[in-house]
């Protein structure tokens, strides 16, 4: 098989839903499915396996803040990108702030378009890896995390930090590099950290019979079974 054709096979692959009330956006080179009432997303999101769902921002009848909203909260694991002709900085703003992974002007050329889905669905990929520490799993398309076979019932940060510990297990990790990642900042106080981690603790084990996340001291913290 030729590159081109290796290429189009795997386009192909990239199940993608989109948003669309107005029949602006078409992409007939990867699997795709239109479909504009909000409704039929949460039918498809629940049905199918999505690889990508991008969004017209100027919809008639839907508000694209509240779907990027419920994809987000919901623990969906897809990314979802917004094609715009409004280029204003307010509104960008307004649709990160949303859980939008990324944003892509109307004007921009569709070979662009092609690369910039194929670049953030294989990223995606890679965060969606399934990990299995002896009876825990984190599920990565679902986002949600087993123990014994039970799903646990966490937090979004909560699910952050466990994810970093599963990703890093047996590695001694800083209270600074845990902050930068579950906040993103380090103005956090410590004890907003302390207060996540003993949450994540009781959640996993609430009888306290095996301490899988132990305090390093001086250092940070360690995960390990």
């Amino acid at each position: 098989m030729g590159f081109n054709s290796f290429e189009d096979s795997y386009m192909k692959q990239i199940n993608t839903i989109i948003i669309d009330d107005k029949n602006e956006i078409r992409l007939d080179e990867f699997q795709t499915t239109v479909i504009s009432e909000f409704h039929s997303l949460k039918k498809a999101i629940f049905n199918e396996d999505i690889s990508l769902i991008l969004i017209n921002k100027e919809l008639q009848n839907n508000n694209p803040y509240e779907i990027i909203s419920f994809i987000k909260n919901n623990g969906f694991n897809i990314p979802v990108i917004v094609l715009s002709s409004n280029e204003n900085e307010e509104e960008l703003v307004k649709i990160f702030d949303a859980g939008c992974d990324d944003y892509i002007s109307k004007k921009t050329n569709k070979s662009i378009i092609k690369a910039k889905i194929k670049s953030i669905v294989s990223r995606f990929e890679k965060i969606q890896e399934d990990i299995h520490i002896e009876n825990l799993s984190y599920i990565g398309k679902s986002n949600h995390f087993l123990y014994n076979d039970k799903v646990l019932d966490l937090t979004k940060k909560e699910k952050m930090l466990l994810l970093e510990f599963m990703r890093n297990q047996n590695k001694v990790l800083s209270r600074e590099h845990l902050i930068s990642k579950i906040w993103k900042e380090l103005q956090v106080q410590q004890k907003s950290l302390n207060v996540l981690i003993t949450r994540l603790k009781h959640k996993i084990d609430p009888e306290n019979k095996k301490s899988l996340i132990k305090t390093v001291y001086g250092k940070g913290y360690i995960f390990t079974f």
